[in-house]
């Protein structure tokens, strides 16, 4: 009896040591996928700060005329240098001494109290009296963007992007202003607005942050509901319908939203 309580607590012993065996070395593979996976993914998030990088473009200035304009024309007198993120911050600063700045924070200010058509009587009014603000926001949608600098050494911190807010109300305007420029005929000034939204859709989708792309796929819907509610195509010229197409062919989010999922998952 006593023998065979001994090969019991035996054999009993060794499943033991077979188990804890086992557990040690699924925890040391575990681990060495783990790390594997790792520097897969930190190598993928350095590709993708290289890239981000990479798509600061440098601006071309607009080039002079040396044609008169009509005295009744708002004629676009800026001087565009540097790169996307400098004319975004240079224009976000400048905007103090614009008169247009307090009119469009007051604008947005309690949106929430507001009703639609209320809004949309202020954003008529804003947009008929402030012309130069458009031809402002245009320019830096030319950029093509980014209009943020992100500090990737920030971690998950990097997400709280101060800018996307402003662009969004930018946008609101400019929706507001094609559509105006539309119903009284002007096709070529409603296709300027929806270039200049198309421009901060794509400038915003290259900042690889996941918020950034769920605001960009916002500023889309914003632009198709421009050109699908007032920019019918028997009113364009097929010079307009094409600068129309040729963005809608490049858009691509795909490579932008597989961006912003690695660095989700490397915070």
């Amino acid at each position: 009896m006593t023998k065979r309580k001994d090969w019991f607590y035996i054999v009993i012993a060794l499943c033991m040591v077979c188990v804890v065996s086992v557990v040690v070395v699924l925890i040391v593979l575990g681990e060495k996928r783990r790390t594997v996976a790792v520097e897969e993914l930190k190598t993928r998030v350095s590709q993708v700060e290289a890239r981000y990088h990479q798509q600061r473009t440098k601006r071309t200035p607009a080039p002079k005329t040396n044609t008169a304009p009509d005295s009744t024309e708002v004629v676009d007198t800026t001087s565009p240098s540097g790169d996307s993120i400098e004319a975004y911050n240079e224009f976000s600063e400048k905007q103090v001494a614009v008169d247009a700045k307090a009119i469009l924070d007051l604008l947005f200010e309690n949106k929430e109290e507001k009703s639609a058509q209320e809004i949309e009587e202020e954003l008529a009014a804003f947009c008929a009296a402030n012309q130069g603000f458009i031809l402002e926001l245009r320019n830096i949608a030319a950029t093509g963007g980014p209009f943020h600098e992100l500090d990737f050494s920030k971690g998950s911190k990097m997400e709280l992007l101060p800018h996307l807010e402003q662009i969004r109300d930018w946008v609101r305007v400019l929706q507001k202003h094609g559509a105006m420029a539309a119903a009284n005929g002007d096709y070529e000034e409603a296709t300027k607005d929806a270039l200049a939204i198309a421009g901060f859709a794509e400038g915003v989708g290259k900042e690889p942050v996941l918020f950034s792309q769920i605001v960009r796929a916002g500023l889309d819907d914003r632009l198709y509901t421009l050109i699908a509610g007032n920019m019918q195509g028997e009113n364009l010229s097929p010079e307009q319908a094409a600068r129309i197409i040729e963005y809608a062919a490049q858009f691509n989010g795909r490579n932008d939203i597989a961006d912003a999922i690695a660095l989700e998952s490397t915070f």
